[in-house]
């Protein structure tokens, strides 16, 4: 029985999502043709995000993975995946959109990044979702920000979250499930705060995994 996090039609939801009623528990200058650099990652904007955070990310995966990413360098849109009943974003939907770019071609590793809130059916929301041991990953940057919940704005823990939940997204990319180690960012979180609590890092059972391949 597909769990919040858990593997659900090929894919596994990552991060968040509180039972859905009747459900179960749970992107200056002239660029070449967007082309994926052959074996490196992509980063992909879905719909209007934060040039920063994309940035940032383009950064900090290449050198925890240890692979090139480069953005590519206009934003696709989310409208498709857009639910008019729940006001959210199908996750499933969008997660496909991006892995099915022609842009995409020759890339080993995908991340859509997102502004808009997610969803699968059986869950109130998710942080992300991945198509397990693949190459695509999805992850929303909606609920990770503090005035979300009412708080003050943090940019600085947006970045932190971000990393983490791009880690844990791409991670089920490479095979990866959840993990018990709670420091590790395979670890399975239902809330910002828990990602909070766990490490932008890879304990050393699940960086063996990542560093195979």
């Amino acid at each position: 029985m597909p769990a919040a996090g858990g593997d659900h039609a090929g894919m596994t939801a990552a991060a968040g999502g509180t039972q859905a009623p009747g459900g179960t528990q749970a992107p200056c200058g002239v660029r070449a043709p967007d082309q994926a650099q052959e074996g490196g990652g992509l980063i992909v904007a879905v719909g209007s995000v934060d040039q920063a955070h994309l940035k940032y990310l383009e950064l900090i995966l290449g050198e925890v993975l240890d692979l090139p990413f480069r953005i590519l360098d206009r934003p696709i849109s989310a409208d498709t995946a857009f639910d008019p009943v729940r006001r959210q974003w199908n996750a499933g939907k969008l997660l496909q959109v991006v892995d099915d770019l022609p842009a995409s071609r020759g890339a080993s590793r995908i991340l859509g990044i997102t502004e808009v809130d997610l969803f699968i059916p059986i869950l109130t929301f998710v942080f992300g979702l991945a198509f397990l041991d693949a190459r695509t990953a999805l992850t929303s940057t909606h609920r990770l920000h503090p005035e979300f919940y009412g708080l003050p704005a943090a940019p600085d823990l947006v970045l932190r979250r971000l990393e983490k939940e791009a880690l844990h997204e791409i991670g089920h990319t490479y095979g990866l499930k959840h993990c018990d180690d709670r420091g590790c960012v395979m670890h399975y979180s239902n809330t910002a705060e828990e990602v909070d609590l766990k490490d932008a890092r890879y304990c050393p059972a699940c960086e063996v995994r990542v560093r195979l391949g």
